[in-house]
């Protein structure tokens, strides 16, 4: 049990070290800016059983991590996923089974925790209840090195949580947004915070339009987010990240025509959507041109500007559509060109992009909307403002088709969509001492 010493360090340092990055932010010329924090200190380290070879066999109990703070070895926020044999996070009761041994390091399942948690090199006098597996040393977008030590045996553990799930309300609260999602439908938003935002919530809610000719190209009809059902069957709540896994439904007429997997990953800062999805050929004979618009609708972000590379200048937010957001809609977006960035210039920024994980990239165009009056039936909030996001307008005939989507939240973002898109993408540098 964690002793009354212990305790009150632990109560201290995520505050102290929240302090002194608040201070270092001042001074930061970072391309990825963040008024709480410097550049670095929100990215997610990402380490392999096969990264960090000591671990491999070691039951995942008795592992746990550790860093130097004010000249002491403490037990900082981690976590351990274990992952299954088509690469995702595992989950009991689902049809994907486990690669390796449950309970167990194996080389596959991934060891989380937050770059700045990290602390300076250890000491040799440095007192540790544990054994020390690995010593993982992290460079900083400076160059500066930080450290975090793998341990075995110790009977410590930190109680800081970056990211909070509660299963019963279906809602995720992390240091930087709170979410709340309906309870049947995890698709539906029914609520989203930010920070220190003040006024109505920023964002109304994820928005799905589906439209197909049903049998034939002149029976078509549309469908959104009602429509598809996405319930969680499994919840996988960590300190670092929560992963939920959903089972992802569409049915018309009594056929399921869609049936999908996603997992969806929460982090202190962003929310990932992994989306495999397979319509067997005999259903997908049975719609017609169909195409599929994922986008967020905006709430109260009048004056923002829309930012993304294919753009040929930054879209002004103000509820009327222009001539220039009337061009760009529709507008082709490949892999490597789809970043989008919303500078709302009130504190709450918000970068998305997609990577297709498929057999190969669907033909994919920009989706975006401003209308100072539209509500919808799912709507909280009167207007777009913006709508934007991305319209698929082919599917495969057959077979996989697979994507995912992630969505980044700051106070303040600086650089293009595509510079802070592969920044998130790369791992900081890392290296493994045993």
């Amino acid at each position: 049990m964690t002793n009354p010493k212990m305790l009150m360090k632990q109560l201290v340092r995520p505050l102290f070290a929240f302090i002194l990055l608040v201070a270092s932010s001042l001074f930061s010329t970072s391309l990825f800016a963040l008024s709480t924090a410097d550049e670095d200190y929100y990215r997610v380290l990402m380490l392999s059983g096969a990264d960090i070879q000591p671990i491999v066999g070691k039951k995942i109990n008795d592992i746990s991590l550790f860093a130097v703070f004010e000249g002491e070895l403490e037990p900082i926020p981690y976590q351990i996923d274990e992952y299954n044999q088509s690469g995702a996070v595992y989950f009991d009761h689902w049809d994907e089974p486990l690669e390796g041994v449950r309970g167990v390091m194996d080389a596959s399942d991934q060891l989380l925790f937050l770059f700045g948690d990290s602390g300076q090199r250890k000491t040799e006098s440095m007192f540790l209840d544990g054994n020390i597996l690995a010593e993982v040393e992290l460079t900083t977008t400076k160059g500066q090195h930080r450290y975090v030590y793998v341990v075995e045996g110790s009977r410590l553990r930190s109680d800081a949580q970056h990211v909070r799930y509660s299963v019963a309300e279906s809602r995720v609260e992390t240091d930087f947004f709170t979410m709340l999602f309906d309870k049947e439908n995890q698709l539906i938003w029914r609520d989203f915070k930010y920070a220190d935002y003040e006024g109505e919530s920023p964002i109304d809610g994820l928005k799905i339009n589906f439209t197909a000719g049903v049998l034939a190209e002149a029976m078509e009809m549309s469908f959104n987010n009602e429509h598809f059902i996405a319930k969680t069957v499994g919840e996988n709540v960590g300190s670092i990240r929560t992963t939920t896994q959903l089972h992802f439904t569409f049915k018309y007429w009594g056929i399921e025509i869609v049936d999908a997997s996603i997992q969806v990953h929460f982090y202190p800062n962003a929310m990932i959507y992994d989306v495999r999805l397979i319509i067997p050929e005999t259903r997908r004979s049975l719609l017609k041109r169909p195409s599929m618009s994922l986008s967020v609708d905006f709430n109260g972000l009048q004056g923002a500007q829309m930012n993304a590379d294919f753009l040929p200048a930054p879209l002004v937010v103000d509820g009327v559509l222009s001539d220039a957001e009337l061009n760009a809609q529709n507008m082709p977006i490949t892999k490597d060109k789809n970043g989008l960035l919303l500078n709302s210039r009130k504190g709450f920024d918000v970068l998305t992009f997609l990577d297709w994980t498929g057999a190969a990239e669907l033909p994919t165009t920009f989706y975006y909307q401003e209308h100072s009056e539209y509500k919808g039936e799912l709507d909280r909030f009167k207007g777009q403002y913006p709508d934007a996001g991305y319209k698929v307008i082919e599917f495969p005939d057959k077979g996989l088709f697979a994507f995912v989507a992630s969505v980044y939240f700051s106070d303040s973002f600086e650089g293009s969509p595509r510079e802070l898109s592969n920044y998130v993408r790369t791992s900081p540098s890392v290296k493994v001492n045993y």
